[in-house]
């Protein structure tokens, strides 16, 4: 999109927005309308919450079958 974010693309999109690269134009353009806008600047910090949560997860154990293909 080019220009201005709206609210509810950034709303819809936020965890996507804070997974990009740090210098994308997405991302640079909804941190710049969230410097402005208290409901973005939620979403936009609820969203870098969750995407910790995720990185901090740890993976599932292998299944059985998988153990045993391997082996």
């Amino acid at each position: 999109m080019i220009g201005r974010m709206p609210c509810d693309e950034i709303a819809a999109d936020a965890l996507g927005i804070v997974a990009l690269p740090a210098d994308a134009p997405e991302r640079l353009r909804a941190e710049a309308h969230a410097r402005t806008c208290a409901a973005c600047a939620r979403a936009l910090a609820e969203a870098r919450q969750m995407l910790a949560m995720l990185d901090a997860a740890a993976p599932p154990p292998p299944s059985p079958a998988a153990l045993a293909r391997a082996a």
